[in-house]
């Protein structure tokens, strides 16, 4: 049954006043009745079907036709938080995917339904009435995509009349690829006369594949060594690495003149975390 609201506003009643009001259903049938009833709202329960609603008043009837839908909830095929860092900052959405392959628009359209959203910092809610409110689809599989404040959220699903269907939280879950480790018996080498770090890059993230390498030259102990010693960042993409696991030799530009060439590295990936591994040597 769906609690419908209704509201008689006319002609406005005064003193003693009261509208004697019939609801039918398409059978003939009285569902409800009532000589009690004001210019102020009053709530039935019907269920879908078509009625007529007879208002009486001062020996005057008027009808009024309508048609109630039983708004069933929509099926959650999915929902995730992803993270989008391609301005530098981190954005995160929530994505919930409604599966519409057993149903027909026509029906969708009568109800609609209604996503509360609460995040970090606020609450809102966003109605969606026509499959052109979603932000996406792959077929029969609609996406809702929204902004949300931090990497987590809480949403509830409500039908048009407001009951609610379900409800989940749903966070960002950040899956990075494995820390680079050094290959070979050496870590700094040098072909060609450029000297290189060689990495080994193992496993890629699930939506997250990008590390920070940071490094920096920390010994010299030739006595005629010159220059400055050299420091840099780069950013990797795993995923753009080839077939893993797959060796990644850095480029490096160490101080001329040293006997031996120490480096510090720290690798940090998308996901925050940083690792500190052993310092790289030419020897």
């Amino acid at each position: 049954m769906t609690p419908l609201d209704i509201t008689i506003p006319y002609p406005i009643l005064t003193g003693g006043e009261v509208f004697d009001v019939t609801i039918k259903d398409s059978t003939g049938a009285v569902v409800f009745t009532s000589a009690t009833e004001t210019n102020t709202l009053f709530t039935v329960s019907l269920g879908a079907g078509d009625y007529e609603m007879y208002v009486t008043f001062a020996g005057a009837t008027n009808v009024w036709c309508f048609t109630v839908f039983e708004c069933d909830c929509p099926t959650i095929y999915s929902y995730n938080v992803t993270e989008d860092i391609s301005s530098g900052t981190a954005l995160y959405y929530l994505n919930i995917t409604f599966d519409y392959r057993s149903s027909s628009p026509a029906v969708f359209g009568s109800c609609g339904f209604r996503i509360s959203v609460v995040d970090e910092t606020s609450g809102r809610s966003f109605a969606v009435t026509s499959f052109s409110d979603f932000t996406s689809n792959v077929g029969s599989l609609y996406t809702k995509t929204i902004l949300i404040d931090g990497s987590a959220a809480d949403f509830a699903i409500f039908t048009g009349g407001d009951t609610l269907c379900e409800s989940h939280t749903a966070s960002f879950s950040c899956i990075a690829p494995t820390f680079p480790t050094y290959y070979g018996g050496v870590q700094i080498f040098e072909v060609s006369g450029i000297w290189y770090i060689g990495l080994k890059f193992a496993t890629l993230g699930v939506d997250c594949n990008l590390i920070t390498i940071n490094y920096t030259e920390i010994s010299w102990i030739s006595p005629g060594s010159s220059g400055i010693p050299d420091s840099g960042s780069v950013v990797i993409d795993v995923s753009t690495l080839g077939s893993l696991p797959v060796n990644y030799d850095l480029p490096i530009n160490p101080r001329g003149g040293e006997a031996i060439y120490v480096y510090a590295l720290s690798f940090t990936d998308c996901c925050g975390n940083t690792f500190i591994p052993a310092v790289a040597m030419s020897i």
